[in-house]
């Protein structure tokens, strides 16, 4: 009697706890599950998505389908830093530590789904933190899509699952490559051509007439290294009169700042080269010379239509005779672009 009274009392507490226990793990389940709701929506509406396509297109292109639908956000993050302009190495560090904490994160989450909710051992651990980190590159998943089964998961993957990670990794390495490409080559400053050096002295001037053989030889002196524009154009200009017997009228004459400028008597044309290289073409107008007896001219070079991209630099102040003083005269603005220059005549 007193045997069973024991039996009773020692059921009666169990169920206690029992009752107690279910209920604290119930509360603590209810809880979970009002902090993760927006994880549990994501994910019964990825597993309604797979089971549709599982069942709608089969396993090997439903797969397929699921896993381009999985990679959406991977391949807009990446597909936008490709059409963007270059990207800092401090933005992509960003975006790294970013991809490898979710990828140590899904990890961490496979394995407590395919080990009953526990979590991994020490070297485990390890590894997933490891598979995380690799699984940027999206070599992991076409892995294990091969071999059939996840990294420390205890049962095969499906046909479906395999097919689903396969194009998840497939995606991963894609983007990664496409992407190193860009930063690697896309984003290098562009190299200057190399030239081969040019002997003014005997390098073809062609053309038929002289104004074709003044583009020509103009063609040249703009091809020239800036440093070298004025010695060319010293050269090349005479050969220029030369050839077409000087019916221009025209030559080359040294300006008070070290370069040349080449014109003729009456010739409303000029053509210069400054000290720095620089070419200039216009018109010549009140202010484009300023002529010194005994000395180089000076070229105002604002007044003229500058042929390379480097400004122009600041004409040097001309030192006037006493005797004789030269009045200023207002500089002429350039004529537009649009009005064609007249060109030496014949």
């Amino acid at each position: 009697m007193e045997a069973q009274r024991g039996w009773v009392a020692d059921a009666r507490s169990r169920g206690a706890q029992g009752a107690v226990s279910f209920a604290g793990e119930a509360e603590r389940l209810t809880g979970q599950a009002r902090s993760q709701p927006v994880q549990r929506w994501l994910a019964e509406i990825v597993g309604r998505m797979r089971n549709w396509l599982r069942e709608k297109c089969g396993d090997v292109l439903g797969g397929i389908l699921s896993g381009l639908i999985l990679s959406i956000p991977t391949i807009i993050i990446g597909v936008g830093l490709l059409l963007a302009g270059p990207v800092g190495w401090t933005v992509l560090a960003g975006l790294l530590v970013v991809g490898v904490g979710l990828g140590i994160y899904g990890r961490w989450q496979e394995y407590k789904a395919d080990h009953g909710g526990n979590g991994p051992g020490f070297l485990a651990g390890l590894g997933l933190v490891g598979l995380g980190i690799a699984d940027l590159t999206g070599i992991p998943y076409i892995v294990e899509a091969a071999v059939g089964r996840r990294a420390f998961a205890p049962t095969g993957m499906s046909d479906f699952e395999r097919w689903e990670r396969g194009t998840q990794g497939v995606v991963n390495l894609a983007l990664l490559v496409a992407g190193g490409a860009k930063k690697l080559f896309a984003e290098r400053p562009p190299v200057e051509p190399v030239r081969a050096p040019v002997d003014p002295h005997t390098i073809p001037i062609p053309g038929e007439s002289n104004n074709a053989r003044f583009e020509a030889a103009r063609q040249i002196i703009l091809d020239t290294p800036p440093a070298d524009r004025a010695a060319a154009t010293r050269v090349l200009f005479p050969r220029l009169t030369e050839l077409s017997g000087n019916t221009w009228n025209f030559r080359a004459n040294p300006s008070a700042d070290g370069g040349i400028h080449f014109t003729g008597e009456g010739a409303p044309f000029i053509f210069a080269i400054d000290n720095a290289g620089n070419a200039f073409q216009g018109k010549i107008g009140p202010g484009t010379l300023t002529i010194h007896p005994g000395a180089p001219t000076t070229v105002n070079y604002t007044t003229l239509r500058p042929l390379t991209p480097a400004p122009p630099p600041p004409p040097i102040p001309a030192s006037t005779p006493a005797t004789a003083p030269i009045p200023p005269v207002a500089p002429r603005l350039p004529a537009p672009p649009s009005e064609r220059e007249p060109e030496p005549s014949h």
